[in-house]
């Protein structure tokens, strides 16, 4: 073998061994976590898919990458732009999108996200007031 053969041999057996230490280390500071468990699915009621259909094409995109983030986590928590709505008899959830949008979406039991409103802030504000 030769000195560089040997090199590299010590290279390679270096960076395994880090990969190694890299993984107990995750495993003992981080939590495992399954998303696949839960992903939901994202509805839009009649209205509010005409509403994101009628906006120009980089509009859409924004709103739905932002709209993205309920596949994981749809109720209020860490993320700041989410928030429950006091409403009576209905658990209501707003998610705002950029400062321009808002979406609006009842708590529902099955697995899925049903979007009811999406519109303008200014219209959420018109039609339902400081919510």
């Amino acid at each position: 073998m030769t000195f560089s053969e040997l090199i590299e041999e010590m290279i390679e057996h270096e960076k395994k061994r880090r990969l190694v230490e890299d993984i107990e280390r995750i495993r003992e500071a981080e939590e495992l976590v399954e998303s696949s468990l839960c992903r939901l699915i994202v509805l839009f009621w009649r209205p509010a898919a005409d509403f994101l259909n009628a906006l120009p094409e980089k509009s859409q995109r924004s709103i739905t990458a932002k709209l993205a983030v309920l596949q994981t986590d749809p109720y209020p928590g860490s993320e700041g732009d989410q928030e429950r709505l006091n409403t009576d008899g209905m658990e209501v959830f707003r998610l705002h999108i950029g400062r321009s949008f808002t979406a609006l979406y009842p708590h529902t039991d099955r697995n899925r996200v049903e979007i009811t409103h999406l519109m303008t802030v200014e219209q959420a504000h018109k039609r339902y007031g400081r919510l």
